[in-house]
């Protein structure tokens, strides 16, 4: 090969040919990865050089076509995954579960601030969500209807002590209340408000 340039060469013989003779890191001081791979697989590749490598010559989207995100992310974390392709397009390929088994909500819904929490949790419950965020950052996303069906309706007046039982009953009905609270409770928290109002 240091007699002639390797492009010369392959116009005599195959890729497969060249490579029995040298390394694919010979064979790519020479050639672009993209004419390397217009003759032989990805997979062939990868079994020569890491996907960092392949990587640092073509974008990950190109590297996806051939091989899919869960092959991808065996061999590199999400972080640097998310440093190549944007987190819609991830998302595109794996679950939000999968998603957040790699990293917080709160930086998931920084790269996404348009991701509504109803869309978070189609994919996970609101008590996971709840152990990443607070519940009152919960309840100025979703109904306060949707939080009580998962939360204790104590636990979100202790959050929200100045939500009055009038906000309450506006989400939930006076039968819904009295099975959180007893009726001494309800009669006082009543009592308050018609005399602030009087």
């Amino acid at each position: 090969m240091s007699e002639m340039p390797l492009t010369d060469v392959m116009s005599e013989m195959s890729l497969t040919d060249v490579m029995s003779k040298m390394s694919l890191t010979d064979v790519m001081s020479e050639m672009s990865l993209t004419d390397v791979m217009s003759e032989m697989s990805l997979t062939d590749v990868m079994s020569e050089m890491s996907l960092t490598e392949v990587i640092s010559e073509m974008p990950l989207t190109d590297v996806m076509i051939e091989m899919s995100l869960t092959d991808v992310m065996s061999k590199m974390s999400l972080t640097d995954v998310m440093s190549e392709m944007s987190l819609t397009d991830v998302m595109s390929e794996m679950s939000l579960t999968d998603v957040m088994s790699e990293m917080p909500l709160i930086d998931v819904r920084n790269v996404m601030p348009e991701m509504s929490l109803t869309y978070v949790m189609s994919d996970m419950s609101l008590t996971d969500v709840m152990s990443e965020m607070s519940l009152t950052d919960v309840i100025s996303e979703m109904p306060l209807t949707d939080v009580m069906s998962e939360v204790p309706f104590t636990d979100v007046r202790d959050v929200m002590p100045d939500m009055s039982l009038t906000e309450v009953m506006s989400e939930m009905s006076l039968t819904d209340v009295m099975s959180e609270m007893s009726l001494t409770d309800v009669m006082s928290e009543m009592h308050k408000h018609l005399r602030r109002n009087a």
